[in-house]
């Protein structure tokens, strides 16, 4: 079966200013882009057979300096759209928090919770888990796999690939530009996580903004 290396798509002013981004289809800011360069030398030990992103700016420009540096074609994956936020989508993740505190605590934690107008991750599961394994089914032996996701799809990914319950995707966060590495490490066996990587740019206080605060699934 094939390594799978799992992308989050690098930093954009969204993420500066708290907001929840769901499938606002912002770019990349300027760290961003460096973030995105700096990923042909984190990931240089690896030479990808393909890389499938999520159909947002700021997964395909993240993956874009990969795949030009190793000249291979990016393939846009409709069922690795971003979670639909609904009535949040956008807003400051402190404004949805103190005003709708009840409902966003739930959110963070709960599965088969909605933000107001939304999905929830059960959903983003269900109709992201066909895409990737027909990815993983139609690879090689040995093949090494890119996908660049937003970080929901990340959580159901992992669930997905370390065959864990749904219930267990907020336990995993990762930082913009940070990735995942997943391998199999006997014949038949499950997949292991062998890489947690976060992005060597970020500076401390952004550091703080992600991994010291509660992180939504953006």
């Amino acid at each position: 079966m094939p390594r799978l290396v799992v992308i989050r798509p690098a930093e954009t002013d969204y993420h500066l200013e708290g907001r929840l981004l769901g499938r606002c289809d912002v770019d990349l800011n300027d760290t961003g882009r460096n973030q995105a360069e700096d990923l042909i030398d984190r990931l240089s030990q690896w030479d990808f057979a393909s890389v499938a992103v999520s159909p947002l700016k700021r997964a395909i420009a993240t993956a874009m300096p990969i795949c030009e540096d190793r000249d291979i074609i990016l393939h846009p994956v409709a069922g690795f759209n971003a979670e639909d936020l609904g009535d949040w989508e956008g807003q400051e993740r402190r404004i949805v928090a103190q005003g709708d505190g009840s409902r966003y605590q739930q959110w963070l934690t709960d599965p088969d919770f909605r933000a107001p107008g939304g999905e929830c991750m059960r959903e983003i599961y269900g109709r992201a888990y066909s895409d990737l394994a027909h990815i993983v089914q139609q690879s090689e032996i040995g093949q090494t796999l890119g996908f660049v996701l937003p970080l929901a799809l990340i959580r159901v990914f992992c669930c997905a690939a370390l065959d864990l319950s749904i219930e267990s995707s907020c336990r995993f966060d990762i930082g913009p530009a940070g990735f995942a590495v997943f391998e199999r490490m006997y014949p038949r066996g499950p997949y292991q996580l062998i890489g947690w990587n976060q992005p060597a740019t970020l500076d401390q206080e952004v550091r703080q903004q992600y991994f010291e605060e509660e992180l939504p699934n953006v």
